[in-house]
């Protein structure tokens, strides 16, 4: 219970966390949502990281198989967050997701944070489904609807074979009760809005990666992996997407390195990101100071090494 007690006792613990080492979501989640949930409750649960991981698609598996009837927010503060991880978080959750990045002056985790909090205490439907009556729509995405909170909006795109009017029915949850709202809808193809088709064609791939990523057991639909990457693939093709199996090629004509094959290899360092302490890299020499290549090290080294054996020799003589 949120007493006054349980809250000192909660802000005690919290202050007196550390936090090191790499980030063990799979355990977190696990704790998160494998345990009983009081009749009657919905359980929400915030994920606060930077999502520095790389195991992206076994975690969203984990949080598909665990999360039941759960809602997932996701907050993440850095200023090179893995916003693939955390967008789907909220997503797989049916929640949604908010960032911060402290090294934005202009920006107050506070201010977020209370707005995160004031989000989650005013949904608005919950459960939500749409009628579409006697319209001829299909392939509607999201194929799932996420519940709607104050402030937030909701987009849903589909596909339509010719202009045709009807009614749709919109029900979902209150806090209270069930609720339903009918709307009149007139569907036109006197208007050309190519840009539509690109947002449904996005909106379709997000929804087959998402698919992609869940495990066999737990798909909505019946469809493989290989039907997916075709699916995708087509999709990216015929509406010009980056996607996983589609990319922008850029073709020049002017040759950049005429003698390839005596190229050598070699690991190049990358800056930092804004506001990360070099403790969040496993590998320090690959993070960017403009430091020397080791092998310039190396040789610093022996021309130190020779003149120290000459400066010996000089003090002898």
């Amino acid at each position: 219970p949120a007493t006054a007690q349980n809250i000192a006792l909660g802000l005690q613990y919290t202050q007196l966390l550390y936090g090191s080492g790499g980030t063990m979501m799979t355990s977190g989640i696990q704790q998160a949502l494998n345990s009983p949930v009081p009749e009657g409750l919905v359980r929400n649960v915030v994920f606060l990281t930077d999502g520095y991981i790389g195991n992206e698609a076994s975690v969203l598996g984990l949080v598909e198989r665990l999360r039941g009837e759960a809602r997932l927010f996701a907050f993440g503060v850095g200023a090179g967050v893995n916003r693939y991880l955390l967008d789907e978080l909220g997503r797989v959750g049916r929640g949604f997701t908010r960032y911060f990045d402290p090294t934005r002056e202009a920006e107050d985790m506070s201010t977020i944070a209370a707005d995160l909090a004031r989000r989650l205490q005013t949904p608005v439907l919950r459960d939500l489904e749409i009628d579409w009556g006697t319209l001829e729509v299909s392939e509607v995405h999201p194929e799932v609807l996420p519940d709607l909170y104050a402030g937030d909006s909701l987009r849903v795109t589909g596909r339509f074979r010719q202009a045709q009017s009807g009614h749709i029915t919109i029900a979902g949850r209150t806090v209270r009760a069930a609720a339903r709202l009918n709307r009149a809808v007139a569907l036109s193809d006197s208007e050309q809005r190519p840009a539509l088709a690109s947002i449904w064609a996005r909106t379709r791939v997000a929804d087959l990666m998402h698919q992609f990523i869940t495990p066999d057991d737990l798909r909505r639909k019946k469809i493989s992996r290989e039907d997916i990457q075709t699916q995708v693939t087509q999709l990216g093709l015929q509406h010009k997407l980056l996607t996983r199996w589609t990319a922008f090629v850029a073709v020049s004509k002017r040759i950049y390195n005429p003698d390839a094959d005596n190229a050598v290899d070699a690991d190049v360092a990358l800056p930092q990101v804004a506001g990360v302490s070099k403790l969040a890299y496993s590998q320090p020499a690959m993070t960017g100071f403009g430091a020397p290549e080791p092998g310039i090290y190396l040789g610093l080294i022996a021309v130190f090494v020779t003149l120290f054996g000459l400066r010996r020799r000089l003090y002898q003589s």
